[in-house]
C-alpha cells in the first residue's frame, strides 16, 4: 500500500468503481467490456482501467472510511464525491454543500476551500487510522 494518501484514495476510488461486485452491470458482457484495457490511439499505449490497489488494502480503506462516515459526515461525503464519483471540489461545494446549507435556489455559495478542508481532514484521518492500524 502506498504512503501517499491522495494516491491511495484515488486507487480506492478506481477499485470501488471497477465493479468487482458485478452488481451494477446488466450482463456479464457489459462487465467484461468495462474492465477491458483502454487503448490511447494518440500514443499507442494500452493501460488497464482498474486500480492497482489489492482487495485487502481496498477493504481496509473501506473500513476506515466507514469509521470516518460515523465521525465526520462532511469529510466522508467529500471523499466519496471526489475520489469515488470524481467530482471537482468546486462542483462539490456548489452542488452538494451549498444545497444542504443554503438551499437549491440560494444566491449564497459554499466555497471550494471548505471542501478542501473536508478532504484534508479525511486524508489525515485515513492516514492516521491506517498507520496506527486502529481499524
Amino acid at each position: 500500500m502506498t504512503d501517499n494518501i491522495v494516491e491511495l484514495l484515488e486507487q480506492w476510488g478506481a477499485w470501488s468503481r471497477s465493479g468487482l461486485d458485478n452488481l451494477s452491470y446488466k450482463s456479464n458482457m457489459e462487465s467484461i467490456m468495462h474492465k477491458a484495457p483502454i487503448v490511447d490511439v494518440t500514443t499507442c499505449r494500452q493501460y488497464r482501467s482498474v486500480a492497482i490497489l489489492n482487495d485487502d488494502d481496498a477493504m481496509r480503506v473501506n473500513d476506515v472510511l466507514i469509521e470516518l462516515r460515523d465521525d465526520d459526515v462532511d469529510a466522508y461525503n467529500s471523499v466519496f464525491l471526489h475520489y469515488y464519483l470524481q467530482q471537482k471540489p468546486e462542483y462539490i461545494a456548489h452542488n452538494h454543500f451549498t444545497v444542504i446549507k443554503y438551499g437549491k435556489d440560494s444566491k449564497r455559495k459554499v466555497s471550494k476551500h471548505i471542501v478542501y478542508q473536508h478532504l484534508a481532514r479525511a486524508e489525515g484521518f485515513v492516514r492516521y487510522a491506517l498507520k496506527c492500524e486502529i481499524i
